[in-house]
């Protein structure tokens, strides 16, 4: 190991003196081990989205300098207080694909695994011993938006899924209980076991109607329409309102359409007759196609 000199521009980059090295870092969770990677080729003049040029990767004990390494777009790194440490490749390709790697302190790939899918993120255990990362949608659908989860004493994948709760921002793990904890812009979080149960799945279900999309509150009125039975305006109070709370949360014509449609088709259920014509004349105005112009057509003339 050799002593370098460190410059942190700020939370997210740093330099290394001597060693025209300008990248993003991560500390390790006791704050020993730093891994910096670039997505960029200095000698070329090449970084970001490319076809050519390799990205480098450094790991750091203190200011200590541990290995260095070569890598075609590494991002997105993490380090283990033991050293360990991992990095989604973005690889060169114009197709969806990326790489996870899973290096030691020596330098040894513990673990690698390419996917036809973009890498969105990925998370390491403190104790080196497990590391995820999750996919972005893809057309090959076995690789599409999941969760992988990676033991890497055993160098294996433990499982794979696509989680209830959707993409995260961050992972945390309880290594000794086999638990992951996928955290999420708003600061909640829910806990899945390795094999992919939601432990926290009624929790999810409440806090989706708290803080889902448009098109979460969309689908969970769609669910509960259709074991409704009654006529009464009042039984459908709760619905209306999640369909009202979609159309607030900025979604897109087509998506409007459908809440609009629901609403008519809702009212019309119950009697309304004048928020029925209202709600499937502008469901009609966004998409002409959406399904409801006989409907709306037999509520005018009557």
């Amino acid at each position: 190991m050799s002593n370098v000199q460190l410059k942190f521009v700020n939370q997210n980059f740093l330099e290394i003196g001597h060693h025209n090295f300008f990248g993003q870092y991560s500390r390790s969770p006791n704050g020993h081990f730093i891994v910096a990677w670039s997505d960029s080729d200095p000698s070329r003049g090449v970084g970001g989205a490319r076809k050519e040029g390799l990205g480098t990767y450094v790991l750091l004990d203190d200011s200590n300098f541990i290995l260095t390494g070569k890598m075609e777009r590494p991002n997105d790194g993490k380090v283990a207080d033991t050293g360990v440490f991992i990095l989604n490749d973005w690889m060169f390709s114009q197709d969806l694909n990326g790489t996870f790697y899973a290096i030691s302190p020596s330098g040894a790939v513990l673990l690698k695994k390419t996917f036809k899918a973009n890498l969105l993120n990925n998370g390491l255990s403190a104790d080196g011993r497990f590391a995820a990362c999750q996919t972005c949608n893809s057309d090959y659908e076995a690789d599409s938006s999941i969760l992988t989860i990676f033991d890497l004493d055993r160098k294996a994948v433990l499982s794979q899924f696509v989680p209830l709760t959707g993409w995260a921002k961050e992972y945390k793990f309880e290594s000794n209980n086999h638990l992951i904890s996928l955290v999420y812009l708003n600061g909640t979080s829910y806990k899945y076991k390795f094999d992919g149960t939601c432990i926290d799945a009624a929790q999810w279900q409440k806090d989706r109607e708290l803080y889902g999309s448009g098109y979460d509150l969309l689908a969970i009125a769609e669910t509960r329409l259709k074991i409704f039975q009654s006529s009464e305006l009042s039984q459908y109070s709760e619905v209306i309102d999640l369909l009202k709370r979609a159309l607030d949360k900025g979604i897109s014509d087509n998506t409007q359409a459908r809440v609009h449609r629901l609403l008519g088709e809702t009212y019309y259920h119950c009697g309304e007759k004048g928020l029925a014509i209202d709600h499937l004349e502008t469901a009609l105005r966004l998409n002409p196609k959406i399904g409801v112009r006989k409907l709306y057509q037999s509520l005018k003339a009557s």
